[in-house]
């Protein structure tokens, strides 16, 4: 089994077995096609700037013990922002949220009041503008968090991680001032519309 020291603050990789990581970055960002761009090439491997090496788990019998006791968490927000409450109850609710993420880092959130079928068309219209043609998103892909409301790109932290994620994401600014309607793609710009204005 190989190990792995604890990476210094900034060093994302063993160098003996990535070199030049910065340039792979900077390469895969300049290009601007993302996660889905590299699939689409057909890849037959994937880069080392993707590999979790701290992640690397040993196939034991304890780690499927656990793996099968393990939950998420689930928060009923039924009633809040729709019903009177005590200031106390809303209290009570953020603390348990913010328990909950400290803890856990994730929950599933039930009766939170927005509709199943905008949830599923809000899911269509993100899938429909990671489908357009790579010149059609390269207009809109920027790390320029806090002065663009609507970005796309390829993980928000690539240059400080130990690893990118095999994810693309579009960010879109919602509060407190919406961006004007054409900053949105025109493929998903009405359903985020939408689902704003039912938050």
């Amino acid at each position: 089994m190989r190990t792995y020291a604890p990476q210094k603050e900034g060093c994302r990789f063993n160098p003996r077995e990535e070199p030049f990581p910065q340039l792979k970055l900077k390469s895969f960002d300049n290009s601007k096609a993302g996660v889905k761009g590299l699939a689409d090439t057909k890849l037959t491997h994937i880069t080392q700037i993707f590999v979790h090496h701290q992640l690397k788990l040993e196939h034991d019998h304890a780690s499927e013990a656990l793996g099968s006791s393990l939950r998420i968490p689930v928060i009923d927000f039924g009633g809040v922002g729709r019903t009177r409450r005590s200031p106390g109850e809303r209290k009570q609710m953020v603390d348990l949220v913010r328990e909950v993420c400290e803890r856990r880092g994730f929950f599933q959130a039930v009766n939170h009041g927005m509709l199943a079928a905008l949830m599923e068309e809000m899911v269509r219209g993100i899938r429909r503008f990671h489908e357009q043609d790579l010149e059609a998103k390269r207009e809109r892909y920027s790390r320029n968090y806090g002065v663009r409301k609507v970005l796309d790109n390829s993980n928000f932290d690539l240059y400080r991680a130990l690893a990118a994620n095999w994810r693309d994401s579009i960010t879109c600014v919602l509060a407190p001032r919406c961006p004007d309607p054409q900053e949105l793609s025109a493929v998903c710009r009405d359903v985020i519309i939408e689902y704003k204005d039912r938050i």
